[in-house]
């Protein structure tokens, strides 16, 4: 009886590597705060927040902030942000180029 050549399968590839999502950032300088919140009530997340208190920025009805390790990048803050002021950037560099959503 032959005996049949047994081969090895091949080493199994490593997956690659994903680009994490993009996830909100909103410039300060541009948001309304207080006034507005539309990204507050269109977040399904609640990873936005009104900031009043901060005395490096000026502003005399605040300005929303995104806690970005909650963001999950659904861009609905974007999309219904009346300033056109929030952007999707790749995390954690916040200096990265924007995404526009």
């Amino acid at each position: 009886m032959a005996e049949t050549p047994t081969t090895s399968a091949p080493a199994a590839r490593p997956a690659p590597a994903k680009r994490p999502k993009p996830v909100a950032w909103i410039d300060p300088h541009g948001c309304s705060g207080e006034p507005c919140q539309v990204c507050i009530a269109f977040c399904p997340v609640d990873c936005i927040r009104l900031v009043t208190n901060d005395p490096e920025f000026a502003g005399p009805t605040g300005y929303c902030v995104v806690e970005q390790e909650k963001c999950i990048g659904c861009n609905l803050c974007a999309m219904y942000c009346p300033w056109d002021d929030i952007v999707m950037v790749q995390p954690p560099a916040l200096a990265a180029t924007p995404v526009r959503g």
